[in-house]
């Protein structure tokens, strides 16, 4: 595994995200519930650019006992980051694509050394 450094951890709270470029590879990295996730900026349904999308509170639907819709609610413990192309939706942390769990965004390790992170990946990967 190979390290690099992508960020300072100041600016990187400061920000709440950054695009980063290692290798032929493009990284987003999200200050996240007070730590740092890297992920591939690459959705899993049609390539866009996920890193760059919001990141929400997970929505879901009310229904009565019968089953009929009644609204909606945001679910307060679970947070997604929804792609800009196309609003595919994946939970934070895991990176795990809230419709289809066998899909998932590519991620990282994360380590914050000296308010520097870096982040590590095979030299083929990158």
């Amino acid at each position: 595994m190979v390290e690099h450094y992508v960020a300072d951890l100041a600016d990187l709270k400061a920000s709440g995200r950054k695009i980063v470029r290692i290798g032929r590879l493009d990284i987003a990295l999200l200050w996240f519930e007070g730590g740092v996730l890297a992920f591939e900026n690459t959705c899993t349904h049609a390539g866009g650019p996920v890193g760059e999308g919001i990141i929400i509170n997970k929505v879901a639907a009310l229904l009565d006992g019968d089953g009929r819709y009644l609204g909606e609610t945001f679910v307060e413990d679970e947070m997604h980051l929804v792609c800009p192309w196309h609003g595919w939706e994946y939970v934070l942390p895991s990176g795990e694509c809230a419709v289809d769990p066998k899909r998932r965004l590519r991620s990282f390790p994360v380590m914050v050394t000296d308010g520097r992170v870096l982040v590590e990946m095979d030299a083929e990967a990158a």
